[in-house]
């Protein structure tokens, strides 16, 4: 299952990436399961202490713009798989998006067209499900070596991992010794 959370705080706006996102689901993801949270920034930081795998987040930046970075890097520090969708709702919040070298899913300005909000979410689950359909549900952990990103299997062998050196050293069971990965 896909926990998605909207956190944009017009009603009217939520309610049409719900339609959105139901429309796609029933026509191109049958299979996929969503669970759809929708709110505020206090809906968004529970979904944040509760969820523990990958999560869809569609998140609006109206306000004060570091209100709105402060949250990406929420979800993005909890999951670095986690898909962020930002919504700008003034076009001039772009430039203070793009400056810090943010890595959304999709960035959407407004007015906010049914044709760019499918697109982005076609995007974003079309990524999640050859994700899903690759790992199964294996349980794959992210590790993060500087700028280096590498995903591991961790279907219940991966124990203990430790930076000696320049190599990474894996043990992959109780009765094994550590080894270089």
């Amino acid at each position: 299952m896909l926990p998605v959370v909207i956190c944009e705080e017009n009603r009217s706006l939520r309610e049409r990436w719900l339609d959105v996102l139901g429309k796609l689901a029933q026509e191109r993801y049958p299979l996929l399961r969503f669970e759809a949270l929708s709110g505020g920034e206090r809906e968004l930081r529970r979904a944040l202490e509760t969820e523990d795998g990958i999560m869809l987040v569609i998140l609006a930046v109206e306000g004060a713009i570091e209100t709105g970075i402060g949250l990406f890097s929420s979800v993005m520090e909890r999951n670095r798989d986690n898909y962020v969708l930002l919504c700008l709702h003034n076009a001039e919040r772009l430039d203070a998006v793009l400056s810090r070298c943010m890595r959304p899913a999709g960035i959407l300005l407004a007015p906010f067209r049914e044709e760019a909000m499918r697109m982005s979410l076609d995007r974003a689950l079309r990524d999640y499900t050859a994700l899903y359909e690759q790992e199964g549900q294996n349980g794959y952990m992210t590790l993060t070596s500087g700028k280096t990103l590498r995903r591991a299997d961790a279907a219940g062998y991966l124990l203990y991992v430790s930076h000696f050196g320049n190599s990474l050293l894996r043990a992959q069971g109780p009765w094994s010794h550590p080894r270089r990965a």
